[in-house]
């Protein structure tokens, strides 16, 4: 005997916009303005302002061991000393969160604000880490990023906040 075929819903049935409205009524209507006012805008510094903080809550037993991750392939700022080059870098960014986790549409904004900021690799690295420890206290935080080749030499920076004595954190895939 066949099963009957899956027959999705019509998304005309489906009210998105109840939905999120729904979702919406959760959150602290400040965060609500924030996100429904999001709106990027070139500039020649990091927009820490576009990071948004939402409350995260644990359904689940707190013995369990929570990480959240975002990965990017399209960051790009500008060469401090020639800033008609860009540069090109993936970042990789993990957190334990505690009371608060990122609201993805204003890191994405966040990130991208980089675009026409002159600064070297590390201060980069360092400038996400610090705006999102900042933003959301989260328990740990690591960011990672691999700079494209410039003149025949790759760049790859981790930092992890609060710093771990006892494990070196490692990301680098090889270039090899």
């Amino acid at each position: 005997m066949s099963q009957p075929d899956f027959v999705p819903p019509n998304p005309e049935v489906v009210n998105h916009d109840l939905i999120r409205d729904l979702a919406l009524q959760t959150l602290d209507p400040a965060v609500v303005d924030k996100f429904r006012n999001l709106s990027l805008l070139y500039k020649a510094f990091p927009q820490k302002e576009l990071l948004t903080a939402l409350p995260y809550e644990i359904s689940l037993s707190e013995d369990i061991d929570r990480s959240i991750s975002h990965w990017s392939s399209e960051f790009t700022c500008l060469c401090p000393l020639n800033i008609s080059q860009p540069d090109y870098a993936s970042v990789d960014i993990v957190y334990k969160p505690d009371k608060f986790s990122l609201e993805l549409k204003g890191l994405k904004f966040y990130l991208v604000s980089y675009r026409l900021v002159a600064m070297f690799h590390e201060k980069v690295a360092e400038t996400i880490l610090t705006d999102i420890v900042c933003t959301i206290q989260p328990k740990m935080v690591s960011v990672h990023m691999e700079f494209g080749t410039r003149g025949g030499v790759a760049t790859s920076i981790s930092l992890v906040y609060p710093e771990d004595k006892k494990h070196e954190t490692r990301h680098s895939r090889s270039h090899f």
